[in-house]
């Protein structure tokens, strides 16, 4: 259901919630996997910094790598490094959001 709402929102010209990715982890399966690297090569800094996250819980921490090794945005290119480090629990994701910061 979280693919099929991703996949929803894309095709509306959405952003995906980023929080979205949190639920894929080790279950992401094929579809999944594709639709983080979609969310990867996407312009939306937090969707994409939260796709770094959900990748590297899927387990495919040599992509990320791999990805990293070309990214430009600093705040995503962070985010890798962070997840890669193994900072990818839901504390992680919390953080991603300025508002769930500063409510804290």
């Amino acid at each position: 259901m979280a693919l099929d709402l991703a996949d929803e929102r894309r095709s509306a010209g959405r952003a995906v919630q980023h929080e979205l990715w949190l639920c894929l982890g080790p279950h992401a399966g094929e579809r999944g996997l594709a639709g983080i690297e979609r969310e990867l090569a996407g312009s939306h800094t937090l969707g994409r910094r939260a796709a770094a996250i959900a990748l590297a819980r899927a387990g495919a921490t040599k992509r990320l790598a791999e990805l990293l090794e070309r990214e430009r945005d600093p705040a995503v290119a962070g985010t890798m490094r962070s997840a890669l480090a193994g900072n990818t629990d839901q504390r992680a994701f919390r953080e991603l959001d300025p508002t769930e910061r500063a409510i804290r």
